[in-house]
């Protein structure tokens, strides 16, 4: 593996859910995907409330570092199989949408990291929705404006926008990077309008592959760029706090986790790369097999590694 040659500068935090410092080691593993640093990174578990956290964490002055050009949900077209098949599956979310929000609607995609899912709220959503999209790359932030999307620069918790801008939030696998996922809702109860919606995708740490690569190889770690996970229980404390109700808790397809957690295995085996460059998200053949472990896991589970929350903020 290729790493940068200097290590990357960490700070020590207290847990994010509820301020407790006591907390047990529970994997440990380094940046198998962009090699980012020579560091290794441990996740743990708080023994107050049960949430995983990375401890310590990459200070914020690092994030050009963690999050490098070649990142991949930077180049959300790419390859384009697989974006065909996202596209695909993700209309599914814009019907849920056409079913919970009015005809004229603001909804925002939090960190969005590209156009590609407002392109296809756009295509198969309502006319009189207005997309916004929020990231911290100018050139996310160009390409949005470019293609006719309304950009909001900058940190989401540090948005200077009105109360009540939003009926609908989207963080699409982006609240486990958040540095404080908790002012991340507030941020996100305060925005939305009565009775809006914020609509969470992230990964389940209580799902069959979390247990089976636990304690080194789970690609949900996503090391160092995952800050804080949950499961059903710490996800609904971290909402009432922020003032939000749940609504829903259902679980995703996610056959990436399970593809990319053996790819860190052989990696970290010393397997050749003619081997280990087959599982990745670029393999159609390893994302089927995958998709048939995961359609087991919750056939037989009831979970994936994937869950989508919905939260509602109800008239006072």
């Amino acid at each position: 593996m290729k790493h940068e040659s200097d290590n990357i500068k960490k700070t020590t935090v207290p847990c994010p859910l509820c301020g407790a410092t006591a907390y047990e080691p529970w994997a440990r593993g380094p940046d198998f995907e962009h090699y980012t640093s020579h560091d290794e990174f441990t996740f743990v578990r708080c023994r107050h409330c049960g949430l995983l956290y990375l401890n310590p964490r990459p200070e914020l002055s690092e994030l050009h570092r963690i999050y490098p050009p070649h990142y991949r949900s930077y180049h959300f077209e790419k390859p384009v199989m697989t974006f065909k098949v996202r596209s695909f599956l993700e209309r599914y979310k814009v019907r849920l949408l056409n079913r919970l929000l009015p005809d004229k609607a603001d909804i925002v995609d939090v960190g969005c990291g590209g156009p590609g899912f407002l392109e296809r709220l756009r295509r198969h959503g309502r006319p009189g929705w207005r997309l916004w999209g929020n990231d911290i790359n100018p050139e996310i932030l160009a390409e949005l404006e470019k293609r006719g999307f309304l950009p909001l620069p900058g940190r989401f918790e540090e948005l200077d926008r009105p109360a009540g801008s939003f009926d609908a939030i989207f963080f699409k696998q982006v609240l486990e990077h958040f540095e404080s996922p908790r002012t991340a809702l507030v941020q996100a109860a305060r925005l939305l309008r009565q009775n809006g919606i914020v609509v969470i995708e992230t990964p389940n740490i209580d799902a069959w592959d979390a247990r089976l690569f636990k304690k080194r190889y789970w690609s949900g770690y996503h090391i160092p760029r995952h800050w804080t996970l949950f499961d059903p229980r710490t996800i609904e404390r971290l909402a009432g706090e922020a003032g939000l109700r749940i609504e829903t808790i259902s679980f995703l397809s996610s056959p990436c986790f399970w593809v990319e957690s053996l790819h860190h295995i052989l990696i970290d085996k010393g397997w050749p790369p003619l081997l280990y460059n087959r599982f990745t998200h670029r393999n159609p053949l390893a994302l089927a097999f995958a998709s048939f472990l995961d359609t087991l896991q919750k056939l037989f589970s009831g979970k994936t590694s994937n869950m989508r929350v919905i939260l509602r903020k109800e008239s006072p």
